[in-house]
């Protein structure tokens, strides 16, 4: 698989391949460059600037473009798998020396029906409707950049749907745990895409919209929620793709950065919709 991305700078590449010896049944050995740390391992250590969060964000949406380009899923996404460069434990940068790269491609596949993703990054139509997609990799972008920004306030906890793990005995529980919050935050029994999906009993003291406000009750500024709201919607088939993200205000345009800057792409144009309205959106 790291063959078919060799000509990518945001995928960890392949340095060397060791056949295997002659007559053994083990696959050839592959050898892959190393980088420095993991977005995880660098989350432990401080908080990321918001300038430093943007910069992984983009650099992870890059890799995820030149994946969902060959029509394939990454299916992994989490810290774990964002390798790093240039990260200083003791001094906040802007993120401009960061060189992002997904990691292990153990799990890319084509769409598929079943199951993938860990348990606290898995969108909603992967445990409800076993739908694999692309649009499975953005709504766990969307968990992590959410992450990156509660360490920012709350270090010592670990985020959306993440928090569920530190009350849950064993995994299955977890599992259950994730999956009844997100369907009474999106309230998907009332959802026509989840239809014809089994879903949890509807918890009527959990509102709908409990993650929007626990996020704001956590530090996250608005414009990051309405993003949020884009790239974690319910429905798969109405999330911006990787390609779009990177060619809207969020991005090109500078609104994560908060750094605003004229959109310079031709191609921008058509994807300004990911942040119609005023630049401080009002609560949903």
């Amino acid at each position: 698989m790291h063959e078919l991305f060799r000509d990518s700078t945001h995928i960890r590449k392949q340095v060397d391949r060791i056949p295997p010896n002659q007559g053994a049944e083990s696959p050839p050995m592959i050898v892959l460059e190393i980088l420095e740390t993991t977005v995880w391992k660098a989350r432990m250590e401080r908080p990321f600037s918001r300038q430093e969060i943007v910069a992984i964000i983009k650099g992870t949406l890059l890799a995820l473009q030149d994946i969902h380009a060959q029509g394939l899923v990454y299916g992994d996404l989490k810290m774990e798998n964002i390798m790093l460069n240039g990260f200083d434990a003791d001094e906040v940068s802007d993120g401009g020396g960061f060189v992002v790269k997904l990691g292990d491609l153990g799990t890319v596949m084509p769409p598929a029906s079943g199951i993938c993703q860990p348990v606290v990054y898995r969108a909603p139509e992967v445990f409800f409707k076993q739908e694999i997609t692309p649009a499975a990799d953005l709504w766990a972008l969307g968990l992590i950049y959410t992450h990156l920004l509660e360490a920012q306030s709350n270090f010592g906890k670990t985020g959306l749907y993440d928090e569920l793990l530190a009350s849950s005995d064993d995994a299955s529980k977890l599992e259950e745990k994730v999956r009844s919050a997100l369907a009474n935050d999106y309230d998907l029994q009332h959802h026509p895409y989840y239809k014809d999906a089994a879903l949890p009993q509807r918890d009527d003291s959990h509102p709908k919209g409990s993650h929007w406000a626990a996020l704001r009750s956590r530090g996250l500024e608005e414009l990051d929620v309405a993003f949020l709201q884009q790239v974690m919607k319910a429905d798969p088939t109405t999330r911006p793709s990787a390609r779009m993200i990177l060619r809207s205000q969020w991005i090109e345009g500078g609104l994560l950065a908060r750094q605003f800057k004229p959109m310079g792409s031709e191609e921008s144009e058509d994807v300004t919709f990911l942040c119609q309205g005023p630049l401080t959106p009002k609560p949903a």
